[in-house]
């Protein structure tokens, strides 16, 4: 069994919330990718979870102003 990558935790998110898949392309993500120890992929289900929530406010923050849905940027101070 392969560890899903933060990639493949947002997509499998989004798309359990109604969302298109291609729309969780281009969010941008920096700081360290594993931060908490364990032998599963923890770190990536967090930051996905955080990404779709970030990308749920972003859209509707777009569709409430009338203007395009604002990009989305994880980052981390190290």
């Amino acid at each position: 069994m392969t560890a899903k990558t933060f990639e493949e935790w947002l997509g499998e998110l989004w798309r359990a919330l109604g969302g298109e898949g291609a729309r969780t392309r281009g969010i941008g993500l920096s700081g360290p990718r594993h931060v908490l120890p364990s032998p599963y992929d923890v770190t990536g289900l967090c930051v996905g979870s955080i990404a779709a929530a970030a990308l749920a406010l972003a859209e509707l923050h777009g569709l409430r102003r009338g203007v395009a849905t604002p990009g989305v940027e994880l980052g981390s101070e190290e």
